[in-house]
């Protein structure tokens, strides 16, 4: 996060400053709305951000990025950010990275049965989607079924590139069944991948 008053931030306001007088010159120019969007968002300005997205949406109510980005902006009222996700399901089909947020939102919310019900369904309909798939199994083993999470992991583990995310919540998993052995290997790939992942310094 940049801080207030830094020159990075100077940089973010220089710009957000052209591309408002760009939508002035093109009010019809929805990649120039997208960047304001982003960059109300970026200083934090939530209202503006949604604001600006509604634009867009008034003119184009399918827009894939308008419609993120409003959810995004509106992070704070879950019941509009599930609206605005289903409209996105609807009007693009669905996505592993909506189908996830969607779940994790029902999740965090309360509504646990109907986050596992939907995530358990969209998980059997797109096996190929990695952060459904990932999100259901935290939400299994956090909810008390480790060895549930890691049936649904175990597709992902001869995936060299599966993410580290897969290896914790196996590890964690593990833990609880008391497969101690299997849980230390589980967390020794996690702590390997998560060091080959920083920068070399220098």
């Amino acid at each position: 996060k940049l801080a207030p008053g830094d020159g990075a931030q100077g940089l973010l306001d220089e710009a957000e400053i052209a591309i408002v007088r760009a939508v002035a010159h093109y009010p019809e120019a929805t990649p120039l709305w997208l960047r304001l969007g982003e960059s109300a968002e970026q200083r934090g300005d939530l209202s503006v951000a949604a604001r600006t997205y509604a634009t867009i949406l008034s003119r184009t109510p399918d827009h894939a990025e308008a419609l993120m980005g409003y959810a995004s902006a509106m992070r704070d009222t879950p019941a509009v950010v599930l609206q605005t996700l289903d409209r996105h399901i609807a009007a693009h089909g669905q996505t592993d990275a909506v189908c996830a947020w969607r779940g994790e939102l029902l999740r965090t919310t309360g509504q646990v049965q109907e986050a596992y019900d939907y995530l358990d369904r969209t998980v059997a309909a797109h096996p190929e989607f990695v952060d459904t798939r990932i999100t259901l199994a935290n939400l299994l083993d956090d909810e008390g079924a480790p060895a549930e999470a890691v049936r649904i992991l175990s597709s992902m583990l001869d995936d060299e590139n599966a993410p580290v995310m897969v290896y914790e919540i196996l590890g964690r998993a593990l833990t609880r069944m008391g497969q101690s052995d299997a849980a230390m290997d589980a967390l020794t790939i996690a702590a390997a991948r998560k060091a080959e992942a920083i920068p070399a310094a220098g």
